[in-house]
């Protein structure tokens, strides 16, 4: 069997095909003609067209945080109820009814026991217990904040704020961060006051927690400094008591 004259050549490789390697027609003539020296091998490289970057789109701007827009104490109150639970020798539940006023953070809070639900009744006299601590420290009750509750819309509630010569506004439906102010102290209160309390009481008492909580409130109000954009580390007595100490 004849063996051929040509040099053994391995096959191309596939990554060869790919970037186009080929024999040249001068080279194979010549090895038909007879020509047993070697094979010139001309590879030609084709360019490789790499894919542009995708751009990135720039950033989005962040949307500004959103705040309320007060410039003074009074001039807005926000009002919400908590439930503290039943207790031992009460009928009925107790509630703590709290205020808060936006400006210097000063917080009014009182307990009461009604058969269910907080009650009108002692919504209109902690407005009108704000109205009046207001007034001792030269300011006014401008506008009082709330959620859609029953104890807030009723006629009661309403008549008692109207008397006040304030303004009553309602938050929208399923937003209790626009009232978030008193949301948020009254979680306050629940982990400084309550928790605490409750765990030192073998079994608490309604008289015993009022008196818990008049003492927190002188602490929170006076003593402790509070670092919010209005009150800039000073006390809420501190910034609603005395006028000058007020930046406008």
């Amino acid at each position: 069997m004849a063996k051929s004259l040509l040099p053994a050549t391995r096959p191309h490789s596939t990554a060869e095909r790919r970037r186009g390697s080929s024999i040249s027609p001068k080279a194979c003539a010549g090895a038909r003609a007879g020509d047993i020296g070697p094979i010139r091998r001309e590879i030609i490289f084709e360019p490789v067209h790499e894919k542009p970057a995708p751009v990135e789109a720039p950033p989005a701007t962040p949307e500004p945080e959103r705040h309320l827009d007060v410039e003074r104490p009074g001039q807005l109150v926000q009002m919400d109820c908590f439930c503290v639970g039943r207790l031992s020798g009460t009928k009925g539940t107790v509630w703590q009814y709290t205020a808060i006023d936006v400006a210097s953070a000063y917080t009014w809070a009182e307990l009461h026991v009604t058969p269910r639900n907080p009650s009108a009744r002692w919504t209109s006299h902690l407005a009108r217990v704000v109205a009046k601590d207001l007034a001792d420290r030269g300011w006014a009750l401008e506008a009082v904040m709330s959620d859609n509750a029953s104890e807030f819309r009723s006629a009661e509630f309403e008549a008692a704020v109207a008397r006040l010569g304030a303004r009553h506004i309602f938050i929208r439906a399923g937003r209790p961060q626009t009232n978030g102010c008193v949301e948020r102290v009254q979680g306050t209160v629940l982990e400084e006051c309550w928790k605490p309390a409750f765990a030192r009481y073998l079994i608490p008492k309604y008289t015993g927690l009022r008196l818990d909580l008049e003492r927190y409130l002188r602490y929170y109000n006076t003593d402790r400094a509070h670092t919010g954009r209005w009150t800039k580390g000073r006390t809420p007595e501190q910034v609603l008591g005395k006028v000058k100490m007020w930046s406008r």
